[in-house]
């Protein structure tokens, strides 16, 4: 019995669709928000950077299944890491 992990591949599409799902989850959550609000709301921060991980997430999982590539060697290009929001 295998532990510590799912054997089955998950579909590609799956994973665009988790990307697409996080946009319109950020699309709802800044809708009708300013830059100003967004700036002192903790919990408006918080639920759209937490879909920007999973964003990330789910298009490095995807990069992943389809090139091959272990999880070290899958990297997000220089503009993201020095992104700060």
């Amino acid at each position: 019995m295998q532990t510590g992990g799912c054997s089955m591949k998950r579909d590609p599409g799956a994973y665009l669709w988790d990307v697409v799902q996080g946009c319109r989850a950020i699309q709802d959550f800044l809708a009708g928000a300013t830059y100003d609000r967004y700036q002192v709301d903790l919990m408006l921060k918080s639920a759209v950077e937490r879909q920007l991980i999973n964003i990330g997430e789910a298009l490095a999982q995807l990069t992943r299944l389809l090139t091959g590539s272990r999880a070290n060697d899958v990297k997000p290009p220089d503009c993201l890491r020095r992104c700060q929001i």
